[in-house]
């Protein structure tokens, strides 16, 4: 399966492929955001090297990209047809 919601998408400037999308879609990328959400967590919680920025506050910021980009869809279609 294709991710129509990664930035890398192939639209201009990571657009969203509206028209493409079914709500089929949203709940295994949500599950699949949610795994790689947990396995980037646990990464950082087991990494050995010192806490600084870059593997504590930036990859936290970093590890839920699907999830983040998928709800987002997700919430702005519900909250646009309903």
């Amino acid at each position: 399966m294709s991710n129509l919601f990664s930035i890398q998408n192939g639209l201009p400037h990571g657009a969203i492929p509206f028209p493409q999308i079914h709500s089929k879609d949203f709940l295994p990328l949500i599950e699949k955001g949610l795994i790689e959400a947990r396995q980037n967590i646990e990464a950082m919680k087991t990494n050995p090297l010192a806490p600084n920025f870059e593997n504590t506050i930036a990859a936290m910021e970093f590890s839920g990209l699907t999830l983040e980009r998928t709800s987002a869809v997700f919430f702005n279609l519900l909250n646009c047809c309903s």
